[in-house]
Order: structure tokens, then C-alpha cells, then sequence
């Protein structure tokens, strides 16, 4: 449930989704006019029709051994997604752009090379500039016009591969690399590092368990998923051209981009009479020992395995801990398993070494990740994989707390660590999760409260569509998963929202989430939560603009920086993490030196003047928080 850098995202799923990023590329929000017409329309992702595929063998023995048994399968997902186009209004951008993006690869898995430009062309449609256009599908159309170029689409063709280079590269040229530099390097990376070896591994390890636990019978975004990474074999021969034409591109180039966002931030270490302020940092875990007195302390708890203080909690010197199923436990770092420790330093400079890659740093760390990730065999690769989900969740909270602290003597950070089974097939969020979800929730924030926390950060996120995915192993019925997901959402959700409107006098601070989508349209907690304590933040990057990544809608409050944000982790090494997982501790960090100011003041005061204060930025005029501007008058 936690709310992952899009890096971390990238490291911590497997190869074949992360592969998909080579394919496909994500660009900021557009809108769409209004459709006057009478056909329904669809006003959430609850509304969009299911449907069920029957798969006929395991994903990796379609997409490595017999592809024609995907044929019934596009033929299928094609009719099912142009029925929807045709016969709904859709007006949510990110909806139409998935919808089309299954299209885009029907389109490809055809060879139909016209349509696959048409269909790229309908997704620039969704795009607000040219730069943003161009980056759409920009592989695909190479691939397509060097195969309408030569009368074939035979990836091995010399011919074929001549004319790709140099589509590839007229259409790179022009590629505004401010704007897509970023998903230039991941398909750059991708391209260096993905092996017919690690593929089927990815496949083995990731899809089948899942198509399995479901009894083969999956839904439209799976089979889109097959076509991608059938895609994705398609341009294997292609690889060393792709890398070393993106490489010419990213070499050719270094935009300077300007960083606007420092001279916003305010620095309290020098100033004397500051009030504490309690923040709670509500997430996967904290090491605490980074922070030294910027850390909160329970004078009643001793470390010696019982509850002093009575309060429930044993240990909690600095904090409460929860197992995953939220069942209480103690310490407010995520343990660290058996198998785990050994390696826990080379892991965490994987986790750099692949954030650097994705940055186009050739440092030791990066070349570690990329000779790691080319000396795995596919039974490694899971476990790899694996392995790397778990480092996520160790790190993260620590580096939500790093920026929530920075610049304040006067902080105390107080951990409430949750967590989370890592495994092949997901927990399922059923009916019972929900319910132990709700009594965790009511202790986590009566814990929080009776400890005078004032601020709580929460960079995580629960959305329906992630609740239903977590049921299709334990939910056959299409229909009946949509509607448990929905009932579950509104439990969990419903529990939030109580637990938040009874603290008023505490503030709650919420990362969007980095999906790149509406939250009010698939439904997110607490993102779309809207109460007089809460404010939900996006993120932007050092020069103010919007993400590629950031999620949206009428719901978030405000934006902060949240794009590669140099974060200590556990032990102390510094990560450039992005996310909105960033952004919102930027904020936390800000009501925490007003009260350190001023202790007086309410949280509606606060909750306005961060708001107030709040300028229009970037070529979206999006509001962006500056402490410069929120503290004036409060500093010297």
C-alpha cells in the first residue's frame, strides 16, 4: 500500500513491466472537450465494462514458444476495447490513453503498420505540446515506418534494421530531451540490459504464478501485458541499434534545468526559540539513528519486550511498528530477514546503482546493477526481483522522514511502521484485511494523537483498481471482484476519513500518487479524501514543472518538488529518490516550522497559509508551495 518512488517502482517489479517503459512512454495530463452525445458515460473506473480471457497456456509459453495462440486473444481484446470507445463517453485522459494504448499493441501484433501510426496519432491527440507529442510511441512508429520503408517487418532484415536506425533517429531529433530525457534513458537502459534469458525468467516468475492463481482467466490489461512483452521480443534483434541510437541522442544534448525550487526552501537550524513539533511519519519504517534529537522519544518505554506505559504497544520508545495483516509488532524499521542481511549493502547500492542509471550516471553503482542484471539466469531473476521489492519497503519510510526533517531543529519524528507480505501473487484486500485495515487505522492515529503529534505524513496510496487486482486470485467472477473491490474500498476509506475527522487539531498530509492519473476517477486513499486537516500534494521538479508520473485532479491541494530528491536511507546512504512520496514530506516539512514558529496557531491557519501562499508555476500553473513565501514575516 505504500506510494513508491517511480524509480523504486521500476526496481522493485519485475523485468517484463519494467521493459514496458522501452515501449511506451507517460507524458502530462491533457483534457478532452465534453462529447454531447447520448451514449453513456463512464464517470469512474468502476463504470468501465470487464471482461474475462481464457488463456490457452501459460503467458510465457505464448509469448516465447507459441505466439499464433495469442491471435484469439488480440482479435478479442481488440473488438472488447473498440466496443468500449465506440459506445461510451469517456472524458478521463488517462482512461483513453490505456484504452488506446491496448489498441497500439493489437495494432503492432498485426503488423497493421498504417494503424499502428494512426493509433499513435489518436494518443498525441491527448497530449497538450509538441514535445509531449513526439514522445508518444516513439518506437513503434520508428519500427512501423522502417517496415512500411522495406515491405517488411522482419526485425533480423538488414535491410529493415538500416531503415529502423534512421527512423529512430529522425524522430529522437526531435524529442525535446527536458521533457523526455528521463524515459530516453529507462528505454536506453532497458535496451542494454534485457536478454531473451531474462525475459522468459521475468515471464516465469511474474505472469504465470498470477495467470495461474487466477485459473488462467485474466482480464483485458493482462492480455495487453502479453501483446507488450510479445512486442517486446519483436525488438530483441533490435536492442544494441536502439541503445546506441538513444545514446547518440542523450549525448548530443544536456538541457540545463533550472532549479527553481531552492530559493523557495527556508533553513530554521540557526534560529533559537523554536517550539518542538511533533510529526508522525506514517509509512514502511524509520532508522531512527540517522536523525539523532530530531527524533520523538516516549519517556515511560524501555527496550525489554514489555509494555511499560500500558498503552498497548510494547517497546515503542520511538515509535509502534505493525506486521504485515496488521497485526502490532515491535521496532520502527522494517526488519531485515535472515536471508536478506548478508547482502544488504550490495542491495541497497543496486537500488543506486539503478536510480543512477535511470539519472545517466556511470558510476560503480551502476555498473554493479547492469553486471548483476546480466549475470542472472531466469530462475535468478525472481528472486532477484524480489529481493528488490523488499529493499523498497526498508528504505522508503526512512527517506519520507529525511525530507520531512530538514532544515528543523525543532521537529520530533515519530515512526508508525506498517507492512507488507512481498510475494509473487499479492495479499489479497479482502473482507477481512479491510476490517483488521480499520482497527490498525484507529490505533495508528489515537497512537499519534495521544503522542501530540500535530503533522502526519503519509506517502502511500490504496486505489479500487489495485483492491480488485489483489482479488483475482481468490475472486473468479468478473462482475462480483468489481463489486467487492468497490465495498472494500468504501470500508477501508470510510475508516480513514473517521479516523481523520476525529483529530481535527492534527494535520494530514497525503502523497497523490504516482500513476499518473485522476484521483477522484479510479478512487485513491487518502488522496481523495477531502477534509478541512488534510491536504494532498503532487509533485513537481526543480524547475517547477509538472511530472510525467504525478497523479491529479480536483482533489490535490498542492504541488512541492518531488522529482529526484537527493534522500538518506537506512544506514545513511543518500538515494536521488523521486515520487510523490518526495513531495508530500516537503509539505510536512513546512506545517511543522510553522508550528515550530508559532505553536499557537490552529490548523485551519496553517492548512490556509500553505495554501495561500501557494503560486501558480509551470506551463500548467499548478500551485507549488515556498516556504519563503509561507514563513515570511514568521523569520528574520
Amino acid at each position: 500500500m505504500h506510494n513508491p518512488s517511480p524509480a523504486l517502482n521500476r526496481i522493485r517489479k519485475t523485468l517484463l513491466v519494467s521493459a514496458a517503459v522501452m515501449l511506451t512512454s507517460l507524458t502530462p495530463v491533457a483534457s478532452l472537450a465534453d462529447n454531447p452525445d447520448n451514449r453513456p458515460q463512464i464517470q469512474s473506473q468502476a463504470d468501465i465494462p470487464r471482461s474475462e480471457y481464457r488463456l490457452p497456456a501459460l503467458p510465457s509459453v505464448l509469448i516465447m514458444d507459441d505466439p499464433d495462440a495469442l491471435i484469439p486473444l488480440r482479435e478479442q481484446l481488440d473488438a472488447d476495447v473498440t466496443g468500449i470507445l465506440d459506445g461510451y463517453q469517456i472524458h478521463d485522459v488517462a482512461t483513453r490513453r490505456t484504452l488506446l494504448g491496448h489498441l497500439l499493441r493489437v495494432a503492432f501484433a498485426e503488423a497493421d503498420w498504417n494503424r499502428v501510426l494512426s493509433t499513435i496519432g489518436d494518443l498525441q491527440a491527448l497530449e497538450d505540446s509538441p514535445a509531449e507529442q513526439a514522445a508518444v510511441g516513439y518506437l513503434e512508429a520508428a519500427y512501423a515506418r522502417a517496415a512500411i520503408e522495406t515491405g517488411t517487418g522482419d526485425a533480423q532484415d538488414p535491410r529493415f534494421q538500416a531503415a529502423f536506425r534512421d527512423t529512430l533517429s529522425a524522430q529522437l531529433t526531435r524529442m525535446d530531451l527536458a521533457v523526455s530525457g528521463a524515459a530516453l534513458r529507462n528505454a536506453k537502459n532497458s535496451a542494454e540490459i534485457i536478454s531473451p534469458v531474462l525475459l522468459r525468467g521475468a515471464l516465469e516468475g511474474a505472469l504465470d504464478p498470477n495467470a495461474e492463481a487466477q485459473g488462467l482467466v485474466v482480464g483485458r490489461g493482462t492480455v495487453s501485458v502479453l501483446l507488450a512483452n510479445r512486442q517486446l521480443v519483436e525488438f530483441l534483434p533490435l536492442n544494441t541499434i536502439t541503445a546506441e541510437v538513444l545514446g547518440e541522442r542523450l549525448e548530443g544534448e544536456q538541457p540545463e534545468i533550472p532549479d527553481l525550487w531552492s530559493e523557495r526552501l527556508v533553513d530554521l537550524s540557526d534560529r533559537g526559540q523554536l517550539t518542538p513539533v511533533t510529526v508522525g511519519i506514517w509509512d514502511t519504517g524509520t532508522d531512527v539513528a540517522l536523525f539523532g534529537d530530531r527524533v520523538w522519544v516516549n519517556p515511560q518505554e524501555r527496550i525489554n519486550g514489555r509494555d511499560d506505559d500500558g498503552n498497548g504497544f510494547v517497546d515503542d520508545v520511538n515509535g509502534i511498528g505493525f506486521a504485515p495483516g496488521w497485526t502490532r509488532s515491535t521496532g520502527v524499521l522494517r526488519p531485515v530477514s535472515e536471508d536478506d542481511a548478508p547482502v544488504l549493502d550490495e542491495s541497497l547500492r543496486l537500488v543506486k546503482g539503478a536510480l543512477d542509471m535511470q539519472l545517466g550516471r556511470e558510476t560503480q553503482d551502476a555498473t554493479l546493477y547492469r553486471s548483476t542484471m546480466a549475470g542472472l539466469d531466469g530462475d535468478e531473476l525472481q528472486d532477484f526481483q524480489l529481493r528488490m521489492q523488499r529493499m523498497g519497503l526498508y528504505l522508503h519510510g526512512t527517506a519520507t522522514a529525511d525530507i520531512a526533517q530538514r532544515g528543523n531543529p525543532a521537529i520530533r519524528l515519530l515512526p508508525v511502521r506498517f507492512d507488507q507480505a512481498i510475494g509473487t501473487v499479492p495479499t489479497p484486500f479482502d473482507e477481512a484485511f479491510a476490517e483488521r485495515f480499520a482497527d490498525y487505522v484507529h490505533a495508528s492515529v489515537d497512537y499519534l494523537d495521544a503522542a501530540g503529534a500535530r503533522v502526519v505524513n503519509m506517502s502511500w496510496r490504496i486505489t479500487t483498481p489495485q483492491i480488485e487486482s489483489t482479488l483475482s486470485s481468490v475472486e473468479p467472477d468478473t462482475e462480483r471482484r468489481r463489486e467487492r473491490a468497490i465495498a472494500i474500498f468504501d470500508s477501508m476509506n470510510n475508516a480513514l476519513r473517521e479516523a481523520f475527522a476525529a483529530k481535527p487539531h492534527m494535520l494530514f498530509i497525503a502523497g497523490a500518487g504516482n500513476e499518473n492519473e485522476d484521483v477522484e476517477f479510479v478512487r485513491s486513499m487518502p488522496a481523495g479524501i477531502n477534509l478541512p486537516n488534510l491536504i494532498t500534494v503532487g509533485a513537481v521538479d526543480q524547475a517547477l514543472q509538472d511530472t510525467h508520473f504525478t497523479s491529479y485532479g480536483g482533489s490535490i491541494d498542492v504541488y512541492a518538488n518531488g522529482q529526484s530528491i537527493p534522500s538518506r536511507v537506512p544506514g545513511g546512504l543518500v538515494l536521488p529518490l523521486s515520487g510523490t512520496s518526495m513531495s508530500a514530506p516537503q509539505v510536512s516539512n513546512l506545517a511543522a516550522m510553522i508550528w515550530a514558529l508559532d505553536p499557537q496557531l490552529s490548523v485551519a491557519e496553517v492548512r490556509e497559509m500553505i495554501l495561500a501562499n501557494a503560486t501558480a508555476e509551470g506551463d500548467l500553473a499548478l500551485p507549488v508551495i515556498s516556504h519563503a513565501a509561507t514563513l515570511a514575516g514568521m523569520v528574520e
